[in-house]
């Protein structure tokens, strides 16, 4: 890689030297001032890419990003995509029509500072730097540039995710209790026990089917939504979630119902929780009743579906239960993960372990007098 260096590092006092490689051969250009030296360096940067660069180098921002984020299609999930296309609209607004290799970190920095005058929060303009950087690093493998000049921005115009950790929304365990009493007049009744009983996303929730279930288990595969059809969970992994007895049989009932709705269609039973047409639940539909069952119970209106895999979790944690078993609940991709979102509701009390482990060295002791 081509750089500049100080002259007297290498024995040139008030020189600077350019350091490149041409033609497989290691070179020094020896220039009077940096001014001058990085202005050979650019030239040595834009020769070297003509040789391995497999775009046109003078493709604009707008038209190279947008192939790359089709091209993710073949590695990602197609909601990813579509939220990076709708973060690079924004990129595209302002300096779509840059040719990559003549964008600057000062533009970049300028799109920034007009994104956050505009009103955006600071994580959809982060959002977006990221999507840009993602772009700028394949035009680097491309060889479209030597450098990301994306790199390192966010902190410059203080884009950092803060220290602090976005407020979890659990239930208590009271709160816990009258939300199911509310929810017993619901059609999703058994949904929000299943997903109380948990942690599962509503998503995978709502993609389960009839053979999922077994008398103290239950097999999350994918996820479903309606816009995106059945997908790979959030980690990719299927995993086998503990169901208490109550909640199993209630899950059987639910299969059996739907087993008998389905062939009087004329179809296989197939998911849990359908509609008449045979298909997953519409998770709009679920978050409308949960508000629904939210007022019933005379409970505060900021709590969501997804509140419930934060009360398991909580409650869970908070009662003893071990990291390693809710992180596996939950399909968590590592523990630390688990511990960064619900650190604070594991216990940090002793439990007497110490006065065990003591009493125990004196008994052994004791014994061993004996």
């Amino acid at each position: 890689m081509a750089k500049i260096v100080k002259g007297e590092e290498r024995g040139r006092p008030g020189k600077w030297i350019v350091d490149y490689r041409e033609g497989g051969k290691r070179k020094w250009k020896t220039c009077d001032t940096q001014g001058e030296a990085k202005t050979f360096l650019k030239s040595v940067l834009l020769n070297d890419s003509a040789t391995y660069c497999t775009v046109d180098t003078n493709v604009t921002l707008a038209e190279y990003g947008d192939k790359v984020i089709e091209d993710r299609l073949a590695f990602v999930k197609a909601r990813t995509v579509e939220a990076n296309r709708e973060g690079f609209s924004r990129v595209k607004k302002y300096i779509g029509s840059v040719k990559v290799r003549e964008l600057t970190p000062g533009q970049i920095v300028r799109f920034l500072t007009q994104s956050k005058a505009e009103g955006l929060a600071n994580g959809t303009v982060r959002y977006s730097l990221s999507v840009l950087s993602l772009i700028l690093n394949h035009a680097r493998i491309d060889g479209v540039i030597a450098h990301n000049p994306a790199y390192g921005i966010g902190k410059q115009v203080r884009l950092q995710k803060s220290e602090d950790k976005t407020e979890i929304k659990a239930f208590t365990l009271e709160q816990r209790a009258a939300f199911i009493e509310a929810a017993k007049s619901s059609r999703h009744y058994v949904l929000y026990r299943f997903l109380l009983a948990t942690g599962a996303r509503l998503g995978e929730a709502l993609a389960l089917k009839v053979t999922d279930i077994s008398e103290a288990h239950a097999v999350i595969r994918e996820t479903f939504s309606r816009k995106y059809g059945a997908g790979t969970t959030k980690s990719g992994q299927v995993r086998t979630v503990d169901i208490l007895s109550e909640v199993s049989s209630l899950l059987k009932k639910q299969a059996a119902k739907v087993a008998e709705q389905e062939l009087a269609q004329g179809r296989t039973p197939n998911y849990l929780f359908v509609n008449e047409d045979g298909l997953p639940w519409n998770s709009s539909g679920v978050w409308k009743d949960f508000q629904l069952t939210l007022k019933r119970a005379g409970l505060p209106l900021h709590f969501s579906p997804h509140c419930t895999r934060h009360t398991y979790a909580t409650l869970l944690l908070s009662n003893g239960e071990s990291i390693q078993y809710v992180q596996q609940q939950l399909g968590h991709a590592s523990i630390t993960l688990t511990v960064d979102i619900y650190g604070k509701w594991i216990p940090l009390k002793s439990s007497g372990v110490q006065e065990r482990i003591e009493g125990n060295g004196r008994t052994t002791s004791l014994a061993g007098a004996v």
